[in-house]
């Protein structure tokens, strides 16, 4: 159960996705708010699973939303003034579903570079050097 006004705080369903509207919802939440769990002995919803539900036969739809989730929740949160070590976190999904996506070596590098400007207290961040393109293209060159 979430309290009205939190609504007012992360919006409603980014309508812009067509499957994880729901985790991104939950994790705008769970960004401004004391999430607590309760104890429930008796469920209070269903739900329905079966061969037809998406996320069973799309799996490529997820990896292409989940990568816009994030960068919309990454928006978002430079938006409400989400901590720099919060946002680390989203940024390190950002790049882990990029790479699950196979995104090309210049797009990262544009990426990369137009938040790092708009927003240069990513720079605190290690992990915004980890996922500079060119060191980790460097560090998968040397594995091999």
């Amino acid at each position: 159960t979430v309290k009205k006004e939190v609504f007012s705080r992360t919006g409603l369903f980014n309508e812009e996705l067509e499957v994880a509207e729901d985790t991104e919802l939950w994790m705008k939440i769970s960004l401004v708010c004391r999430l607590t769990s309760g104890i429930i002995s008796i469920p209070v919803a269903m739900r329905g699973v079966h061969d037809g539900n998406v996320s069973f036969r799309e799996k490529e739809l997820y990896k292409i939303n989940y990568l816009k989730m994030y960068i919309s929740l990454y928006k978002w949160g430079v938006i409400n003034k989400i901590s720099t070590p919060r946002l680390g976190l989203i940024w390190k999904k950002i790049w882990l579903s990029r790479n699950e996506n196979k995104t090309s070596f210049i797009s990262d590098i544009k990426f990369w570079v137009f938040h790092v400007c708009t927003n240069i207290s990513l720079l605190r961040l290690k992990i915004v050097y980890k996922t500079f393109p060119v060191f980790k293209r460097v560090k998968d060159f040397l594995i091999k």
